[in-house]
């Protein structure tokens, strides 16, 4: 196995960063020094997140949800980041409060491409290369954003909830498929991890129309993930502890009890 090597000023790559969760990531990443990669659709937003940092923050814009732009990133991510990666991050995400039969149908394709079908995307392309890197002995964190929203199917929170579930499960076959193939080659192992955030407050839950138990502000948030990254062999990592519990509660009630409480939220 390669001698694990650290980078002197870690490099991370945080798509989704114009604003929310994936900002307060990345400006608290930066605020310590490290070099960060900051992606979004929205460029004049990155180019305010990058002012202030000057050489450690580098911009490079992109819509997660168009193939050929994401190709074109991760050719381009090798220059940007000018040696390893200690981790690629993913919070650009969509989201539509609606019921089943509620939501359009251009609501609906924005939020599956956005959450779902271009992280995939992206990950298919980019998993070569942090492969590669991996096998140099430079470890590597692979970072995707779930929420706590994908443990249970709550009523109105399609698709938006559906598609958090579907990229928990996905999460939790690529860490299994990373391990396997380290044990298999002897390489280090890529480190995948799972973000399952409550309610924070950003852009997208501004949507809600209800009050929010145990909101936290982004800033909040990016502490909790830092903080949790930072703990070996950590999976999952959700926040703040009360929402969690709740909704994991929640999941494992028969499903008779389940539905006798989900028709009365």
């Amino acid at each position: 196995m390669p001698n694990f090597v650290e980078p002197t000023i870690p490099t991370h790559w945080i798509i989704g960063a114009s604003s929310g969760i994936g900002r307060a990531v990345a400006e608290a990443a930066l605020k310590r020094g490290e070099a960060v990669i900051i992606s979004a659709r929205n460029t004049a937003a990155l180019a305010e997140v990058a002012k202030p940092y000057g050489a450690l923050c580098r911009v490079l814009p992109l819509d997660i949800t168009d193939p050929k732009a994401l190709i074109a990133a991760v050719k381009q991510l090798p220059t940007l980041a000018n040696g390893p990666l200690a981790s690629v991050q993913v919070y650009a995400g969509a989201y539509a409060p609606a019921a089943v039969i509620g939501g359009t149908l251009e609501s609906l394709h924005t939020i599956i491409n956005t959450n779902l079908t271009g992280v995939l995307t992206l990950i298919m392309h980019l998993l070569p290369q942090l492969r590669a890197q991996s096998a140099q002995g430079h470890m590597v964190q692979l970072v995707l954003c779930g929420s706590v929203a994908g443990y249970v199917g709550l009523p109105n929170g399609q698709p938006y909830s559906a598609t958090k579930a579907a990229l928990i499960n996905y999460a939790q076959s690529l860490r299994a498929e990373e391990l396997a193939h380290a044990s298999k080659t002897g390489v280090m192992a890529i480190d995948v991890r799972i973000i399952s955030p409550g309610f924070v407050k950003t852009p997208l839950t501004a949507k809600n129309q209800f009050a929010m138990p145990f909101v936290l502000e982004p800033h909040q948030a990016a502490t909790h993930i830092w903080r949790q990254l930072r703990c070996p062999g950590r999976f999952d990592v959700c926040f703040p502890l009360p929402m969690v519990i709740l909704m994991k509660l929640l999941s494992a009630l028969p499903s008779r009890l389940y539905f006798m409480l989900a028709q009365r939220m």
